[in-house]
């Protein structure tokens, strides 16, 4: 079921949206995201659920997305890390992982936007 090496590049200080494709159907869903320093370690950089950050862009074919502000991004050491996504499909079915991957954070030459 989860689409592997879903990787990403992203810059520090911008908002990104990150496309998922969990292959599964997302109506009634809920998704939970998560990234770490590397798979095996047990602190979690940054997290987004689907009652804040990721919504079902498309529920027929399992798209969703994940929206990181540029504060999530500014926060960032430059560096690879790891990401996990797992769903939980209507009427409680699962957990299943949606999606794995790599990311990679590049320092922005600009400053994060004042707020």
């Amino acid at each position: 079921m989860a689409e592997i090496n879903q990787n990403v590049t992203i810059w520090t200080g911008n908002k990104v949206v990150i496309s998922i494709d969990t292959n599964v159907v997302l109506t009634g869903a809920t998704a939970e995201w998560a990234m770490k320093r590397n798979k095996t370690d047990t602190a979690v950089v940054l997290s987004k659920s689907s009652t804040d950050a990721i919504s079902f862009t498309d529920e027929a074919n399992g798209i969703m997305e994940i929206t990181l502000s540029s504060t999530d991004t500014g926060s960032l050491s430059e560096g690879e890390y790891y990401h996990e996504a797992r769903v939980t499909l209507v009427g409680g079915d699962g957990p299943y992982t949606g999606t794995t991957g790599n990311i990679i954070v590049k320092k922005s030459l600009f400053p994060l936007p004042s707020t």
